[in-house]
This record gives structure tokens, C-alpha cells and sequence, in this order.
């Protein structure tokens, strides 16, 4: 016979009551103890409390992986907007292609026209087009910087 009852983190654990008496487990703070305190082999409650940790670890993980994703998508729609807005000519997919093929503006940025053409199937004016606007964003960061390193020296 098993015997329900919270595990130490408010999880359900199982006991077998010739092992550990319930009474006992519901007070204790960890199942490692309440095994080691019988003096079974193999510890029963001992192996409930691994279960409940990679139970526990697995919806970290879960946790993790999902605040990533949103934060991914929250990234992904800043950058689908960026396009959007400095690149009317492209429509919605396109925007989404760049973006599956490239991965990132920057990466978009340092391909050249010949490599946008040669990647995906936009057309030569929508190629050129990005590849002047991002030659034009490139220049005045450099002129920028000279003009800091005129004033610094």
C-alpha cells in the first residue's frame, strides 16, 4: 500500500507506509532524510525525492525555454517591424524570408545584392534598394565616428 502526501517542494510524492509512516513524511523537509532516518535499503522515499527533483528541474527547464521563445518572438516582431518600416517596397513574407534566410539585420546588412539575389527571390530594384540603404547607414556611422575622433584629439 502507497501512501499520498506533498513532497518538500509542495509536490505529490508517494510513500510506502511499511517504509515510511506518513505521519512521519508530511513533517519532513526533505525525502532524503526521511529515508536515511529508516535506514531502508533501497530507499524508498529516496527515490520519490529524485523523481520529484527531475520532475522539478524539467518544468524549470520548460520555464526557461518558454520565457526564451517569448522573448525570441518580442526580438522577432521589433525586427519584422525595423523592415517593415525601412523597407515598405517588401511585403509582410519577404520581410519574414530575409529574416529566416539571414537570421538578423546585420546579417541582412553585410549581404550585398549580389548575395540577396542569390539567396532569396526578390527582385534586382529590392536588392540594390537594401543594399544602398544599408551602404548609406554604414557611411554616416563611419563619418560619426570621424567627427568623434576629431573632437576627442
Amino acid at each position: 500500500m502507497i501512501t499520498r502526501c506533498q513532497g518538500a517542494r509542495e509536490q505529490l510524492a508517494l510513500y510506502n507506509p511499511h517504509t515510511v509512516p506518513a505521519e512521519e513524511a508530511v513533517g519532513c523537509l526533505t525525502d532524503v532524510m526521511i529515508s536515511q532516518r529508516k535506514g531502508e535499503f533501497p530507499p524508498v522515499a529516496f527515490v520519490v525525492s529524485v523523481h520529484e527533483k527531475l520532475a522539478f528541474k524539467n518544468t524549470e527547464k520548460a520555464d526557461q525555454l518558454k520565457k526564451r521563445m517569448n522573448g525570441e518572438l518580442l526580438l522577432r516582431k521589433h525586427v519584422m517591424d525595423t523592415l517593415q518600416t525601412n523597407f515598405p517596397l517588401l511585403s509582410v513574407d519577404e520581410c519574414e524570408m530575409l529574416l529566416d534566410l539571414f537570421g538578423s539585420i546585420a546579417s541582412i546588412a553585410q549581404a550585398g545584392a549580389e548575395k540577396l539575389l542569390d539567396v532569396t527571390v526578390l527582385n534586382t530594384s529590392a536588392a540594390q534598394a537594401i543594399e544602398v540603404f544599408f551602404k548609406m547607414i554604414r557611411k554616416s556611422q563611419q563619418a560619426v565616428v570621424r567627427q568623434v575622433l576629431r573632437t576627442t584629439n
